[in-house]
């Protein structure tokens, strides 16, 4: 933003607010420009610095561009350009720039403007500005078909396609419709149909205007093709759109362009009626352009009819006022051109008030710094003062990070002895059960026995690995090395996968398993962290349902993947639920079911979904059983 490169030189900062303030609101009514010149009356632009007075100057030169006095416009543009620095290639310098060339380009001084668009394009390379190069390649493409030169033009419009965003439609409407008219400029007519019905593609449905300049092209393109069927249809098309926006002087060109093309196939009542329509219209808009080419088509029409002497007069009454009319704009473009010599008077003008400035803000720069060597004198003393109390201060602050630190140390000390206790506790039950067992099955001798015993032996060594695993994985959840890839996943088919490795459990248990899984859900998941997850939850049901069913499920709710794992266990009691997650907390249902386990599944569970972006959530009635639900995003 042009704001950011402001600099105070002087001015209060509340003052500067209220200028710059001043001038965005005028830019924002820049297209209701007599609201827009009053705003930038109340401000003083004397009192301005050269930054703040480029903007004042080329806000009141869009103002005036708006409201259609060129000559203004130029005027205001001209000091704005001769404020900016030159030697410095700038966002305000480039914008000052391409504005003046605007201007230029519309009072009809294109060499001037060309050479205003070439600078301007210059710059926005050099600054890499990609959006204002766009708006300079379209404009040196209209500028130089305006000139004839069409292999510029097109060499320009090429580069702005290259810019264009895919998306946005409206810029590619307007690229196409411009090519359209470059191809009509040598006269390949096919090329620029197809290049206006490319255009007519990518426009808007709500933009009633640009549809309507589209059917007049093709209308246009079809009769010198000799298709007059397809260009009347084209111009009728047009002429609706344009009667309902209420555009009467494109109504009155259309009229007349459908006259033409009656007066052309010999049906001269309806030539009649159309060019009285565009009389009437043009009553209204008193449009001296519409009024010569009425008179060119019914001069046309009085051939037609063989009345030569009306024909020839008609022609002269149209070669006079066209004549007029050329005369008008050759005067407009002298009187612009006054400005473009202004503009150097101007630079040079400003150049010398610039010098003068300077020798001033010279001498009230001595004065600042006699009184700012007290200010220095006394800023050291009260500086070295607060560098005393800051160091006394930081001294403090150690001193308590340092105690909490111990604290913390301690704390963290007292929780890994709790836990070695835990986990000595949990590894000797299935030890002492494997010590025993091989034992035993050293001194046994009946096949069976040793059959029974060389099975539990493999349970309580699955039990020992089941608790190691745990105590591994927690511990790296607290050193915090279980970093999640996360990725979208496809979770009904690794649902399912799950579900078919532990459906032998729950068959040899004889409780019914059912599954109900949705296909293709995703979700972004780590898949290593969702299988220990899903093992964990579903493992847990099955080991503790004794009898009823488990069922596990997979859908999608609120634009979230969801997993149930429902069962109809001994269910939770509401006094350990908001336990159940932490480490090593065993339930007394689950104490009192005799089940083997660490009290650490759960704890894994929790902190795995919650890495994922997950949420992990409990629904448990004691004695009818538990839903535990995992929610993930899916983008």
């Amino acid at each position: 933003m042009w704001v950011a490169a402001l600099t105070l030189q002087g001015q209060s900062s509340s003052n500067l607010s209220i200028a710059i303030s001043t001038i965005e609101q005028a830019r924002g009514l820049a297209r209701y420009p007599d609201s827009s010149l009053a705003v930038l009356q109340g401000l003083d632009a004397q009192s301005l610095d050269d930054s703040l007075k480029v903007e004042y100057h080329k806000t009141k030169g869009m103002a005036f561009f708006y409201k259609g006095i060129l000559d203004s416009s130029i005027a205001a543009y001209s000091t704005a350009m001769a404020l900016v620095d030159t030697s410095r290639c700038t966002d305000q310098s480039a914008v000052v720039t391409n504005g003046l060339a605007v201007v230029l380009h519309a009072a009809g001084l294109k060499g001037e403007a060309i050479n205003y668009y070439s600078k301007a394009l210059g710059c926005a390379e050099f600054r890499g500005d990609d959006p204002l190069k766009l708006k300079i390649y379209n404009n040196l493409s209209i500028l130089n078909r305006e000139l004839g030169r069409y292999q510029w033009a097109q060499r320009y419009l090429d580069k702005a396609f290259e810019l264009t965003d895919p998306g946005n439609t409206a810029a590619w409407a307007s690229l196409y419709n411009s090519r359209g008219q470059n191809f009509l400029l040598v006269q390949k007519y096919d090329s620029a149909q197809v290049n206006f019905l490319r255009s007519d593609e990518f426009r808007h449905e709500e933009d009633l205007k640009g549809k309507a300049i589209g059917l007049n092209n093709l209308g246009y393109v079809a009769s010198l093709q000799g298709d007059m069927t397809l260009a009347m249809d084209y111009y009728q098309r047009a002429a609706k759109i344009r009667e309902k926006i209420g555009d009467r002087f494109g109504s009155a060109s259309i009229f007349i362009n459908m006259a033409n093309i009656a007066i052309e196939e010999d049906n001269l009542t309806r030539a009649k009626d159309l060019i009285r329509n565009a009389e009437l219209l043009n009553d209204q808009v008193h449009s001296p352009e519409v009024a010569s080419r009425i008179l060119a088509s019914r001069s046309a029409m009085a051939e037609k009819e063989g009345n030569a002497a009306l024909a020839l007069h008609l022609m002269r009454e149209f070669k006079k006022m066209d004549d007029s009319l050329r005369t008008d704009e050759v005067m407009r473009e002298a009187a612009n051109a006054q400005y473009t010599v202004a503009l150097v008077e101007a630079q040079n003008r400003v150049k010398r008030i610039q010098k003068e400035e300077e020798a001033q803000a010279a001498a009230i720069e001595r004065q600042r710094l006699i009184s700012m060597s007290l200010a220095v004198a006394i800023a050291v003393f009260i500086g070295l003062l607060s560098l005393l109390l800051y160091q006394l201060k930081q001294l403090s602050d150690l001193r308590k990070a340092l105690t909490q630190q111990r604290d913390e140390a301690e704390s963290k000390a007292q929780v890994r002895r709790e836990t070695l206790n835990a986990v000595v506790h949990e590894l000797r039950t299935p030890m002492r059960a494997i010590i025993s067992l091989a034992e035993l099955i050293q001194v046994e001798k009946d096949p069976q026995e040793l059959l029974d015993m060389t099975k539990l032996l493999k349970n309580s060594s699955e039990r020992l690995l089941g608790i190691n695993n745990n105590i591994l994985t927690f511990s790296r959840i607290e050193e915090g090395s279980a970093e999640p890839v996360l990725q979208k996943n496809n979770l009904s088919k690794l649902v399912e996968g799950l579900c078919k490795e532990l459906a032998p459990q729950a068959a040899t248990k004889g409780i019914e398993f059912r599954v109900q899984i949705e296909p293709g859900i995703l979700a972004v998941l780590d898949h290593s962290m969702m299988e220990i997850v899903l093992m964990n939850l579903i493992g847990n049901a099955l080991k503790y349902t004794r009898s009823g069913s488990v069922t596990v499920t997979v859908n999608e709710a609120d634009a979230k993947a969801v997993v149930e794992v429902r069962d109809t266990g001994p269910g939770i009691p509401e006094a350990d639920q908001e336990r159940i997650f932490e480490a090593f907390f065993q339930s007394k249902v689950t104490l009192a079911a005799g089940t083997d386990g660490s009290g650490l599944g759960l704890s894994i569970c929790k902190h795995y979904v919650e890495q994922m972006n997950g949420e992990l959530e409990l629904s448990s009635v004691e004695g009818e059983g538990s839903t535990f639900s995992v929610v993930l995003p899916q983008d």
